[in-house]
């Protein structure tokens, strides 16, 4: 059963690909509590069972809803990439939004995204993974960086000097909405081929000449 949150906290100015896709995630299950960015962080905060505090906090508590990755108790996957935001709530929650968009084969969903898309941005947040620049062929000869989810949301950082609070809070919902889209597009394309597989599995038979399928499997 999810908590009663009412409220959700992260950090204000600069954002992260992690707490954008984090709140992408918060924001669906928790569609009524406030959004609040503050690095000012009180203890009644971290103890209020109706408050929800990702990327920020200094505590790395799932039993109080406190989930600051840059704590050495926030834990790291079996391959090593460190847990960042995106992945600490993805662990704690992914799977809660995979049943709000497909109801089966919600654990091999989870499994797959997490591999294929969280880990990524986790590993780019905490520095564990490395895009170096690449070559370009000649006549170019100049060099190449490659354009990630990461990138993209970091362009939608406002850039002006002295950029208020007001206006990274607008930016970071809008890049929300994209973060969002791809990852519900993401969960449904992943579902799609598991559930293919998995009827092939049940249905195909060694001689068969061919299967008449039910419907069309993306």
């Amino acid at each position: 059963m999810l908590p009663n949150i009412q409220q959700l906290v992260t950090h204000n100015q600069r954002f992260h690909c992690d707490d954008v896709f984090a709140y992408a995630i918060l924001g669906t299950l928790f569609p009524h509590a406030t959004l609040l960015r503050t690095r000012n962080i009180d203890m009644g905060m971290l103890i209020d069972p109706n408050v929800l505090i990702f990327d920020v906090g200094n505590q790395c508590d799932p039993n109080l809803n406190n989930y600051d990755h840059h704590q050495r108790n926030a834990g790291a996957r079996p391959n090593g990439i460190p847990y960042a935001a995106f992945g600490l709530i993805w662990k704690f929650f992914g799977r809660d939004y995979i049943r709000t968009i497909c109801p089966e084969h919600v654990e091999r969903v989870w499994d797959d995204i997490d591999r294929n898309i969280v880990s990524f941005i986790d590993g780019m947040d905490n520095g564990y993974l490395d895009l170096k620049a690449c070559t370009a062929p000649a006549p170019l000869q100049e060099p190449l960086y490659p354009l990630t989810f990461n990138s993209i949301v970091d362009a939608y950082n406002p850039r002006e000097d002295g950029a208020s609070d007001e206006m990274f809070f607008a930016q970071f919902l809008q890049v929300r909405e994209i973060a969002q889209t791809f990852l519900t597009s993401s969960v449904r394309q992943s579902h799609s081929q598991i559930a293919a597989e998995v009827y092939f599995q049940e249905h195909v038979k060694p001689g068969d000449a061919y299967i008449e399928l039910p419907c069309y499997f993306a």
